[in-house]
């Protein structure tokens, strides 16, 4: 668990150091990224599949056929 834990910290310095690069690089516009495309960077198909909220979630807080992320 404790390496999950470090892997996951590297992935997001590395993601904050490419975030910064890119901000540098742009005339410092500032550059950060959405999470559709760092799930893109990593393989994943964040609209493909309709990523909502489980059904007890969704009536908790009242969503219909919301999905997330927008």
């Amino acid at each position: 668990m404790r390496i999950l834990g470090i892997v996951l910290v590297a992935h997001a310095l590395m993601l904050i150091g490419a975030d910064e690069i890119s901000t540098i690089e742009s005339g410092s516009v500032r550059t950060i990224r959405t999470l559709e495309h760092i799930l893109t960077l990593y393989g994943a198909k964040p609209k493909a599949g309709g990523m909502g909220f489980p059904a007890p979630v969704a009536r908790a807080v009242g969503l219909r056929s919301q999905l997330w992320p927008l």
